[in-house]
């Protein structure tokens, strides 16, 4: 167990990484892998559908463990509805939420 700790949305790193995507749309798998971010890719019931390697380190869960598993999983008990209430607004909103988030690794 790792108590929680924060997590923050680099957004720089983030457009940079959308940039990379825009410029060269076939290598997105090695952008998604090569960037210095923990990157998780959720479906719309908010289930990992992809993780990276950073995301894997940062938590301390294999991909195995996560994908199809709900993103709540690393978000303390008492916040889990609030995120799973965020991440509906983020697929009809399609903006990310800068934030300072509460999470917790395995």
């Amino acid at each position: 167990y790792r108590p929680p700790q924060s997590a923050m949305i680099d957004l720089l790193e983030t457009s940079r990484m959308k940039q990379a995507i825009d410029a060269n749309p076939g290598a997105v798998a090695q952008t998604l892998e090569t960037t210095p971010l923990a990157i998780c890719i959720t479906n719309s019931e908010g289930k990992f559908a992809y993780v990276n390697d950073n995301y894997c380190r940062l938590y301390g869960y294999s991909r195995e463990e996560l994908i199809g598993q709900n993103f709540t999983m690393v978000v303390p008990e008492d916040k889990r509805q609030l995120m799973q209430d965020l991440h509906a607004k983020f697929l009809v909103d399609k903006r990310e939420i800068a934030r300072t988030w509460t999470v917790q690794g395995k």
